[in-house]
């Protein structure tokens, strides 16, 4: 493995190399990034990855012995060179993370989904050790997405998005679908997780969909929530059911007004990742994912104002590879510049991780590809951390087994012109 692993960094080395354009340029590249592997026997999956204000980072991920397939989730603290300060698995089997968060208390919150009929939310302290954790459960099957915290006028709580069979609490549909399969729904949770979760919403109304994120809104005035994600819910009665992005604006007690769909009339539109960012000096959001299918899915980003979820045009929306590509994760750097994380498809039908920058007019900025030899490397999260190194998280496959990979790269110099 120590042979392959060389050749991985080996080749991204000269790639960097034949990106300079002078001599004094090359010596700096060779100190602009590293990648590490981290994992135990058997292989570790990466989902996401948060950063601290120190430069500390938390990873989480789902772990396989060699001798048992069944996921467990693990987590993993660095420093901000990638040094291990501890890692553990944590939860019960069958248990896959799919978001991690820090809250006001500066503790770790895991959102994982257990046997796919319920939702643990579980706290951890920055040193690693578990502090407590909560269900949400439905034996039908009920699944997670992301959690935000909210501190408000109304409470001290957090939000949990996810969805469900529909019928979870009855008929709420505003459209009736014969085969509807998904009802979207966000849980309120006691910071204190000693009172049972409370559900606010459920709609329906769609085929399929999720929801990315929940956010509140940093603008002043009545207290406004937006779920931003994804459905093929249709704007009128009779429309067509076609996915598309999808931010709904909710009122405090989560009732939903507003909606915007953005894409395009033929294709279908996934998100992947919504993150709250600047927009031209103002509060604003950014929605990563796909659209289109097969052998023509492209990158597809989203960028909404704060005051009024409308579609800004800063953005270039639809990213092109020359490969078909689905955007994974979204971050947003110094001057308002954008890193959107993707998995690029290869021509034996694998993938390698994409990572492409935009500067703040929407200027393309550079790209850079990561992906061990004829291996299956998927992306998890991209993130900007303290001192403007890019930090990028995914699987990568080594010869025999599957690890989580941590890429930090210099906002100088790195980038593929």
């Amino acid at each position: 493995m120590t042979a392959r692993i060389s050749l991985i960094a080996t080749l991204i080395t000269v790639v960097l190399f034949f990106s300079c354009d002078t001599e004094r340029n090359i010596a700096p590249v060779f100190k602009t990034y590293f990648t590490k592997y981290y994992g135990e026997d058997g292989n570790q999956f990466a989902v996401d990855l948060a950063v601290n204000p120190d430069g500390t980072m938390v990873m989480v991920g789902t772990s396989q012995s060699q001798t048992d397939q069944t996921n467990y989730a693990f987590i993993v603290k660095v420093d901000n060179e990638g040094t291990v300060l501890w890692q553990r698995k944590m939860g019960d089997r069958d248990e896959e993370p799919v978001d991690i968060e820090f809250d006001s208390r500066n503790d770790i919150i895991v959102v994982s989904n257990f046997e796919s009929r319920a939702i643990r939310i579980t706290r951890i302290s920055q040193s690693g050790a578990s502090i407590d954790s909560t269900l949400i459960e439905n034996p039908a099957g009920i699944f997670g997405t992301a959690i935000t915290e909210i501190n408000n006028a109304t409470g001290h709580f957090f939000l949990v998005s996810g969805y469900a069979g529909p019928g979870l609490v009855g008929d709420g549909d505003p459209v009736t679908v014969a085969n509807d399969e998904q009802d979207l729904l966000i849980y309120k949770i006691d910071p204190s997780f000693d009172l049972p979760p409370k559900l606010e919403l459920e709609q329906g109304g769609e085929k399929v969909g999720k929801i990315a994120k929940i956010f509140q809104s940093q603008i002043n005035g009545p207290i406004r929530y937006y779920r931003f994600g994804d459905s093929d819910r249709p704007l009128s009665q009779g429309g067509n059911f076609r996915q598309t992005f999808e931010v709904v604006r909710l009122n405090e007690f989560f009732v939903p007004s507003t909606l915007v769909q953005a894409g395009s009339t033929d294709e279908v539109q996934i998100s992947s990742e919504a993150i709250a960012m600047p927009i031209a000096g103002q509060p604003g959001f950014v929605m990563v994912g796909s659209t289109g299918q097969g052998a023509s899915k492209r990158i597809f980003v989203a960028q909404y104002n704060d005051l009024r979820p409308e579609l800004t045009v800063r953005l270039k929306p639809i990213i092109s590879t020359p490969r078909p590509a689905e955007g994974v994760s979204v971050a947003y750097g110094e001057q308002e510049s954008i890193f959107v994380l993707a998995d690029e498809q290869q021509d034996n039908n694998n993938y390698d991780i994409y990572l492409a920058k935009f500067e703040s007019d929407g200027a393309f900025g550079g790209e850079m590809r990561f992906g061990s030899i004829e291996g299956n490397d998927r992306a998890a999260a991209v993130r900007v951390l303290p001192d403007q190194r890019v930090a990028v998280f995914g699987t990568i496959e080594l010869e025999t087994q599957k690890k989580m990979m941590l890429t930090l790269i210099s906002p100088q110099g790195t980038f593929l012109e």
